[in-house]
């Protein structure tokens, strides 16, 4: 019995495991979770940022949810929870420019990296065009997958602003 015991012991004092590993197996399982919090809490927190109503955060983060069970990593978790709040705030009928709100998720998205700019530069002109012609590809991908699922008087209010 005592060498059972012994045995046992022996086997978890030589047992080591590796933070990467664990960390890896962790992302394999629960990555797409950690994708719709992160997601989720990104736009509420430049939501809260930009003054934005209670409810069309909410919408965002349903939209983002919801186009996430449908198409699993499709887009950039960062452009993709942009797209759903500046598609939010068109709905709510708020007064958020495209351009604070990209601006907001770009310097988001700085913060994310591992090397941080404390400087954290605005993008040039160019880069900002471009981010909008993403960011409008994105939620006009959303307005097609979406179009399936909610009533399509919504789809069409959404597609209506989106041709704005």
């Amino acid at each position: 019995m005592k060498e059972a015991a012994n045995d046992v012991v022996d086997k978890l004092q030589n047992l080591t495991v590796k933070d990467d590993e664990v960390e890896e197996e962790f992302k394999k399982d629960f990555g797409s979770r950690l994708r719709l919090v992160k997601g989720a809490l990104l736009i509420q927190e430049i939501g809260n940022q930009l003054h934005c109503s209670i409810i069309s955060i909410a919408k965002a983060q349903v939209l983002f949810h919801q186009f996430q069970r449908l198409k699993k990593n499709a887009f950039n978790t960062v452009w993709l929870a942009a797209s759903c709040l500046n598609l939010s705030i068109k709905l709510c009928e708020e007064d958020v420019k495209l351009d604070e709100v990209i601006l907001k998720f770009y310097h988001a998205a700085q913060d994310l990296k591992s090397t941080l700019n404390p400087d954290r530069p605005d993008p040039s002109s160019e880069e900002l065009r471009q981010m909008r012609r993403n960011l409008s590809l994105v939620q006009y991908s959303i307005c097609g997958v979406m179009a399936f699922k909610v009533q399509c008087k919504i789809a069409h209010t959404v597609f209506r602003f989106q041709c704005r």
